[in-house]
């Protein structure tokens, strides 16, 4: 039996738009001002957050994306761009010879 969902009333719909147009106007000023600063996304800059927060400064892939909430594929496309001016790099695990390895 599917139920009817409740939607919301006037107040919680300006709240919630409110937050959405809220939410995107920081994401892409983000974005804007680490480009200008950086020359890097803001999904690039929590990558490098969450890596150097990590012991060793080194996190496995599976463990990256799951953590930014991104798939492997788009974390390998980061990780090569980051890879290629010297931010980051990657190895195999030594303990998961599938897996590979994140790091500063």
């Amino acid at each position: 039996m599917s139920s009817t969902p409740r939607w919301l009333n006037a107040d919680e719909r300006r709240a919630w738009l409110a937050y959405i147009e809220f939410s995107t106007l920081l994401s892409d000023h983000l974005n804007r001002q680490l480009r200008r600063d950086a020359g890097m996304t803001h999904a690039d800059y929590s990558l490098l957050t969450y890596l150097s927060m990590a012991p060793e400064n080194t996190l496995g892939m599976s463990d990256l994306a799951q953590r930014l909430k991104i798939t492997r594929s788009r974390l390998t496309h980061a990780v090569s761009r980051l890879r290629d001016v010297g931010l980051v790099d990657r190895r195999e695990d030594p303990a998961d010879g599938r897996g590979q390895l994140a790091f500063l």
